[in-house]
């Protein structure tokens, strides 16, 4: 029987790893502490990008690493299946028609190089998603206004995602009313990641992290 591959994920920068936050869901305060973790399994990820993975190992490995809007409780069996808040600070507020998602992040987030994490990251996340063409991108096409505008080059932005940075507050608008949306919020896919911009200087690839 083949040994399983050992996959080390570090949290830092080069990752853009989400800080962990206390999603425990029991209401205790978990003080970030980063790290690496260290998981065994049979087949080695496919990628280790968020918005490109797509595998179940990649969604095992991202899930430790970046932290979503939503997650589900760190526990085995059926109680693993219940969704809490990551990111958000609490489970979205969904308007009576089910179009309307809104949640606030927690405050005093940010990655592991000391970067605050902004509203607006979730927005960048979504877009980059798309840009990269993700496989599960029809989680994000079918359901949120706007997404498939924009992933046709017909929008600059997806006008049914609104971010508030001042106050980190998030509005998404639905095309239709979908009971398992709060379930593509909980998918290392839709985690926030921090903006960047990639340019030539001299010959050279310049990388900056916004903010």
């Amino acid at each position: 029987m083949r040994a399983p591959h050992r996959v080390r994920m570090s949290v830092a920068i080069a990752a853009i790893a989400a800080t962990a936050v206390a999603a425990s869901g029991c209401g205790k305060s978990e003080k970030p502490v980063g790290g690496s973790a260290t998981v065994a399994m049979p087949t080695p990820p496919d990628t280790l990008d968020p918005q490109l993975a797509y595998s179940t190992e990649s969604a095992e490995a991202d899930w430790i690493a970046y932290t979503p809007l939503l997650t589900y409780r760190h526990k085995s069996g059926a109680d693993g299946t219940e969704l809490i808040p990551g990111l958000a600070l609490r489970l979205p507020r969904v308007s009576l028609g089910g179009r309307r998602y809104r949640l606030a992040l927690r405050k005093g987030l940010t990655y592991s190089n000391g970067r605050r994490v902004k509203a607006s990251d979730f927005e960048y996340a979504i877009e980059r998603a798309l840009r990269l063409n993700w496989p599960g991108k029809r989680f994000i096409t079918r359901t949120i206004a706007g997404a498939e505008a924009y992933e046709m080059g017909q929008a600059n932005e997806i006008s049914g995602i609104t971010a508030d940075d001042a106050n980190a507050k998030l509005s998404i608008k639905l095309l239709r009313p979908n009971g398992a949306f709060a379930h593509v919020l909980a998918l290392p896919a839709t985690a926030p990641v921090p903006v960047y911009d990639v340019r030539v200087v001299d010959g050279q690839i310049e990388v900056s992290i916004d903010g």
